[in-house]
Parts: structure tokens; C-alpha cells; sequence
């Protein structure tokens, strides 16, 4: 395999690990480093790994820690100028890689890139290419060679294979019911099986002999895998993606959808070609994406369209009051195979019954078994093991059986799992690297695997055991009678990660660049996103998260302070404020907690594109939240925090009343209507300064002349409403957010505090 003999002759050079007595060819090899790192005589040593994802070519003097990945240690995260260490961790990585079993070069080449990626993802593998990590460089030298070894095309032996799954939002998010958290997040969590085992179907048949290492991206719907150029393997891959298509038509009534291109070559110039990159996205995948099942349609026109006879008998035909599947909208015809969904886990004759295929339920169940509270739980799919399948007596494709088993096993605690599993299976751990005990009897496939929302808030008895997911007006704290809360739904999405990538690929070349923006991305928002949501367990569950976006619900002051964590910290992962281009705009809806999670997610979508088009959307800057229907910098949302704390303190010590916010924000009200209408008089009428102004000095007469500091909080809201022309009216906005803000903590701790009462 040239794989195995390329990668382990890259990697001798950061390791003990001797080559493989395969000779390699220099000229391959030549080709194969100048296309991981864009120039094949860079010197390959160990050396400090800058975060992509900033501007400065240094970093801003700041670089990964050199220690195994963890993102639970913060430490272990960040850009810092803690001390390089190559050999402390190279040791660590020397023990663990002596101890694996070379018995199958398919398995064991598995395992050493899982522990690659593990030790060597935060270490250079050049001082002069300090972006591209060790695992990466290997990884794409020995993918490259392959292609090399194995085309049958020498003018362009690279085939960049790219997939992805359309439909996305609707297929997750589509659920008219509030008791839905469990149904939603199986959904979420389905799409990451699904992608998982469409790599492993492609890259172990037999026909492609690949590994994972060729893979580029994998990651929200979205994969690239660089395979030799071989009509075999384009064969092949037709041939999985009608398996794939198959599926999603028969099982989900096309509610999703793939779309793959297989046909795009290329030479070593053309992938340094931004304009072949750009045509590949702009041209053959939205070609793709237009004309969803073509390949299945075309190959199954007959069977999916034949002629139905004149007269249908009483068993072929659908017994009248058949149930249809909520979510798919297939009847399904025999009484025996209703699955009703119990989403709440409640007795069901107290809930409304959900009819769906036994296929959508498995899905939903899939979420029950993310809970926070659960033991250590391993994700299981069938790896290298796929080879061995084929099509079974029940007609079910290779990948059907893939992902059947992956979504009914898939998902085992420890003590659960069996002494008999295949050899080559993938277990792995979430956002841990964890090893079970049983691997090292069985020859399997271990590591770890970044996930976003791996737990999730559970309900619990009294012996703090899980019964079940909380749903979400239970995450917002709601009960009939309760008093007043919110359920917060929160979207994020990194600004300008597309210019920014155009502008790394003109500067530097080499695939490498491409794989170090995915798997830095991947370790922030798969990864370390999970650690943020661990400071609110009980009340915040992150239902998507990949690529570069995420969603999240929960009680609606702790999606407000999730937001700004998780943007504080992306700005600290890419080298600290003012090193990177990259910025992070947050829409929120704040919703009652019984209103429709689909709808909400569409409000919090509209908001995030508000925050998008800041200030303006002809000249966006972007870098903004929305909330309260307000879009603001993230400066400013730190002062308007400011000022809705000053607000809440001095209502809440009955120096304010609670008419000063309702007059704030009507002053917002009042700015608002005089700017509209001096658009349409030649002579704007600017009253509303003053009068504002002349409101806080009337006020002031009513409090204490003692409270000197909440005098002089008057005095600074007075000028700046009677000078706020200079800024374009910004402050009314500014204070009418904390006012709206104050209002809301101040009514949720009266309320919650006269509940306790009673």
C-alpha cells in the first residue's frame, strides 16, 4: 500500500517510527511534499504551529501549545508563549505508537493517524510552513503519493472528490412540537453518522483502498477527499453515491438530499489554481446541487416510475385511516408497524401521538442517548470492517448496512460493549481519546472525535440518575404558573471565512493551508465549544455545531453570556483581538418557551443576518449580535452590559423605578419614528433630543440628592441624549438595549422570587 510506505517515511522524521522497507520515489515524493506545504526543499522539522486563522505570519508572537490535543485544559488550547517541548511530547507519542498492532497495514495505519492527530496537531512540521501541522503534512504526503502511484491518468492523477448534504436546516429543524429536544438533536447527531460512514464507505472499498488521511474535510455537511485519478475509483464512487441516493429517497422521502461530484481532475498546478477551486465550488457542485437523485433517477427510472395496473386488489391498495409519518409524510400502510414517538418520555396516552416510520424513530432516539449525566459513552462505526460487507440477502446496500448499524449501535456506554466486535471497527471517543480496554484484545480503531453538543441537560430522580432529556421550556425553567422566563435560541457564524480563505491560497500554497483551517476550525467548534457549554449544564443544550456555524437553546440569560463566551474565545484562538480578519456576528430570538422551535430558529437566523448587515448592509462591517431586534458591535454590547447592570442595581435598590425603562426605551421608540420621517421634510425635526434630555432632569428631582453616583449616572444619559446627533443617535439605542435588558432580569428575579414564596 503507497500510502502506508509514504506516510511512515514523512513521519520517521518527527518520530522513532522507522520507515517501511518499500522504497519510495523521490520524484513522488518531491510532488507530494510541494503540494502539502507548496514548496518540496522546506527543511521537515518539528517547530512551533501558529494559529491560521490570524493574519500576522508570525502569529502575534503567539503559538499552540506543544501538548496532545485536550480541550478541556485551556491551556492546552490557546496561542501562548508557553515553553516548545517537541521531545516531552514526541515521547509520549513514540510509547503509544510502539504498542500498536501491525498485524493489518489497513488497521494499523488507521490507528497511527488517529494518534498523529492526537500528539502531532499542535506542532509545525516546518519552521518555514508554521501553519501546517505534523499529522497534516504526513497525511497529505502520503495521500498525494498515492494519487501519484495509483492514477492511470499521469497529466492529472489527483480526483477531488467533494459531497454534501442539501437540506440541512429543514431536515433539523422543521418540528412543530415544543417537546421536541430529543427528535431534534437525533436529527442533528443523524447527519454526523451519515457523514461519518459515507467516508468510511468510500475511502475502505475495495476498489479505492484509501484511508481517512485522504480525507481534506468532513465537516457540516460538507466532505472533500482527495483519491487517485482511476476510472475505477470514479466507478466506484458512482456507484455509492446511487447506494447513498437509494437511501435518502426510500427511508426519508428525499427531506435531504446529497449532492457529489467525482468527475473534477486535476495536475499539481491546477490545485494551486484558485480559479479551478473557485470553478469546482461555482460550477460543478451547484450543477450538482440543482439536479438532486439524477443519478438514481436515471438508473432506476423504470422501477421508480412503472406503469401501476388498472385494477389494484384489496392487499395491494392502503387500508383506509392509515397513518402517515410526521416527518417524512410516508403512509405507512400496516397497523403493526406504526412507531409511535413518545418525545417526552411521558406516558403516552397523556401526550398526542406521533406516528413515524420505525427509520425516524431510530433517528430520534439517537438524541435520548447524548445526556449529560451518562456514563462514558463511545461512538461506534464500522471502519475498516466495511470492506468485508457486501450486499446482503435482504437487498440492503453496502452503505445501508453501514448506517443502520451505525445508528442502532452506535452509541454504547463502556460496560456495554461486546467482546465479539469486528476487527477494525471505529470507536471513538467524544472530545476525549480516551482508549476502552477492550481495543487492545481486539485490534480496533480507537481515538477521539470532536463533537458540539455531545451532552446534553438531562432530568434526574432523586438518586441524581438520568431519565430523560430536558425539554425546552424546561431548559427555560417553565411551568404553568411559574412566573416570567424566556427560551433563548442563539445562531453564530464565523464573518468573511471565505475571503479569507481566497486570500491564504493566493499568498500560500500547498493543500496544507486547506486542512489547517478545517481541523482548527474543527477543534473550536466541535471541540472546544463543548467546554463553554459545560458552565451551563442545566439550562443550554448546543443542538448543531460544524464548519464554522452553530445553534444553541436555552434559558435565555445563559444564551446571552454563552454568546459573548464563545465569541471572546474564538477571537483568543486565533491570536488574540486585532490579529485576525476573522470576526463573529451572533443573532437571538427570545421566545416564550412554548412557541415553535422552528420558528424560532428562523427568528434567531433573521437576527444573525442582522448582525451580518451591521452597520449597514450596504457597507456591513459585520463583528455584531442581535437581540431586542438591535444589532450592536460587540464593543458596544460590553457597555450597553454595563449600563444594564447600573440600570438593574439601582431599580432593584429602589433608587430608579421601574418607569425609567420603559422611558428609555421609548425614547428609542420616538428617536426612531423622527429619523424615519426626516427622510421625507427637507428640515429635520430634532425635538426629541431635548425632550429627552428635559425627561432625566425632571427625574433627577425625584431621587435622593444622597445617591451621588446614581446622580451622576442621570447626568451622563441627560448629555448624551441632548449631543447623541453627533453619533447619529446612537446612544438611544445603546440605552434602550440595557433597559430592555435590565427590565427582563429584574422581572424574572421578582417573579422567581414571589414562586419561591408561595
Amino acid at each position: 500500500m503507497a500510502y502506508i510506505s509514504y506516510y511512515l517515511h514523512t513521519l520517521s522524521k518527527y518520530s522513532n517510527l522507522n520507515p517501511t522497507s518499500d522504497e519510495v520515489d523521490q520524484n513522488v515524493l518531491q510532488e507530494a511534499r510541494t503540494l502539502s506545504l507548496g514548496d518540496p526543499n522546506l527543511v521537515e522539522k518539528a517547530a512551533q504551529l501558529f494559529p491560521v486563522l490570524g493574519k500576522a505570519s508570525d502569529g502575534n508572537g503567539k503559538y499552540f501549545p506543544s501538548a496532545p490535543l485536550n480541550i478541556w485544559q485551556d491551556e492546552s488550547v490557546f496561542p501562548g508563549q508557553s515553553p516548545f517541548d517537541f521531545d516531552k511530547l514526541s515521547k509520549g507519542f513514540n510509547d503509544k505508537a510502539e504498542t500498536l498492532d501491525q498485524s493489518d497495514p489497513s488497521i494499523y495505519i488507521e490507528n497511527l493517524l488517529s494518534l498523529t492527530r492526537q500528539y502531532y496537531s499542535h506542532v509545525a512540521a516546518s519552521p518555514d510552513a508554521p501553519f501546517v501541522s505534523i499529522h497534516d503534512h504526513c497525511r497529505l504526503v502520503a495521500a498525494a503519493a498515492d494519487c501519484l502511484e495509483r492514477t492511470d491518468d499521469k497529466d492529472k492523477p489527483y480526483l477531488l472528490v467533494a459531497a454534501g448534504l442539501d437540506g440541512i436546516q429543514a431536515f433539523c429543524y422543521d418540528v412543530v412540537r415544543n417537546k421536541a429536544s430529543k427528535s431534534i438533536k437525533g436529527r442533528s447527531f443523524y447527519l454526523q453518522v451519515l457523514m461519518d460512514v459515507l467516508v468510511q464507505r468510500i475511502v475502505f472499498d475495495k476498489r479505492i483502498e484509501a484511508t481517512t488521511g485522504h480525507v481534506l474535510l468532513a465537516r457540516g455537511g460538507k466532505l472533500r477527499i482527495l483519491l487517485p485519478n482511476k476510472k475505477e475509483i470514479r466507478n466506484a464512487l458512482k456507484d455509492i453515491e446511487t447506494e447513498v441516493q437509494q437511501l435518502l429517497f426510500e427511508k426519508l422521502q428525499m427531506t435531504l438530499s446529497l449532492h457529489m461530484v467525482y468527475d473534477f481532475a486535476f495536475s499539481k498546478d491546477q490545485l494551486f489554481d484558485q480559479n479551478i477551486w473557485d470553478s469546482l465550488e461555482n460550477e460543478s457542485i451547484a450543477h450538482a446541487k440543482r439536479k438532486p437523485f439524477i443519478n438514481l433517477l436515471s438508473q432506476e427510472f423504470d422501477n421508480l416510475f412503472r406503469e401501476l395496473p388498472e385494477e389494484i386488489s384489496e392487499e395491494e391498495g392502503v387500508e383506509i385511516g392509515a397513518k402517515t409519518c410526521s416527518v417524512t409524510g410516508a403512509i405507512i400502510p400496516d397497523p403493526k408497524d406504526y412507531n409511535i414517538l413518545n418525545l417526552s418520555g411521558t406516558n403516552e396516552e397523556q401526550e398526542e401521538r406521533i406516528y413515524v416510520l420505525k427509520y425516524i424513530r431510530d433517528i430520534a432516539m439517537l438524541g435520548g442517548k447524548l445526556q449529560d449525566k451518562s456514563d462514558q459513552l463511545y461512538y461506534i462505526t464500522p471502519g475498516v470492517a466495511t470492506r468485508l460487507m457486501k450486499t446482503n440477502d435482504k437487498g440492503q446496500s453496502i452503505f445501508e448496512q453501514c448506517l443502520e448499524q451505525a445508528i442502532e449501535h452506535g452509541l454504547q456506554k463502556e460496560s456495554e460493549l461486546k467482546s465479539n466486535i469486528v476487527e477494525g471497527t471505529f470507536i471513538k471517543d467524544f472530545n476525549n481519546f480516551k482508549i476502552p480496554v477492550q481495543s487492545s484484545r481486539q485490534n480496533l480503531i480507537t481515538g477521539g472525535i470532536f463533537y458540539g453538543g455531545a451532552k446534553q441537560a438531562v432530568l434526574t430522580d432523586k438518586n441524581n440518575r438520568p431519565i430523560r432529556l430536558l425539554e425546552f421550556n424546561e431548559l427555560a425553567e417553565f411551568k404553568m404558573g411559574s412566573g416570567f422566563t424566556r427560551l433563548g435560541v442563539l445562531r453564530m457564524d464565523v464573518d468573511g471565512l471565505g475571503k479569507f480563505l481566497n486570500s491564504l491560497f493566493n499568498v500560500r500554497k500547498g493543500l496544507g493551508i486547506y486542512t489547517a483551517i478545517a481541523a482548527q476550525l474543527d477543534e473550536f467548534f466541535n471541540g472546544y465549544i463543548n467546554k463553554v457549554r459545560d458552565e451551563h449544564p442545566h439550562h443550554l443544550n448546543v443542538l448543531f455545531s460544524g464548519g464554522d456555524d452553530l445553534m444553541a437553546v436555552g434559558k435565555w440569560n445563559d444564551i446571552m453570556t454563552f454568546a459573548k463566551k464563545i465569541r471572546d474565545s474564538f477571537i483568543k484562538y486565533t491570536g488574540g483581538e486585532g490579529n485576525s480578519p476573522l470576526t463573529m456576528s451572533a443573532g437571538i430570538s427570545l421566545v416564550n418557551p412554548t412557541y415553535p422551535i422552528s420558528k424560532a430558529n428562523q427568528h434567531a437566523a433573521d437576527a444573525l443576518q442582522k448582525a451580518k448587515d451591521f452597520p449597514d448592509k450596504d457597507k456591513p462591517t459585520k463583528d455584531a449580535i442581535c437581540i431586542f431586534g438591535l444589532a450592536v458591535s460587540w464593543e458596544e454590547w460590553e457597555q450597553v452590559e454595563k449600563w444594564k447592570t447600573e440600570l438593574y442595581d439601582y431599580v432593584n435598590n429602589n433608587i430608579f423605578s421601574a418607569s425609567l425603562l420603559q422611558m428609555l426605551q421609548q425614547f428609542h421608540e420616538i428617536k426612531e419614528k423622527h429619523i424615519k420621517d426626516a427622510t421625507q421634510h427637507t428640515k429635520p425635526d430634532l425635538s426629541f433630543l431635548w425632550t429627552s434630555a428635559y425627561y432625566i432632569t425632571r427625574y433627577q428631582s425625584r431621587v435622593k440628592k444622597n445617591e451621588l453616583t446614581a446622580h451622576d449616572f442621570l447626568m451622563k444619559v441627560k448629555l448624551n441624549f441632548f449631543t447623541a446627533i453627533q453619533d447619529d443617535c446612537r446612544y438611544f439605542d445603546l440605552m434602550a438595549m440595557a433597559a430592555r435588558w435590565a427590565e427582563l432580569e429584574l422581572r424574572a428575579e421578582k417573579e422567581h422570587t414571589s414562586t419561591e414564596t408561595t
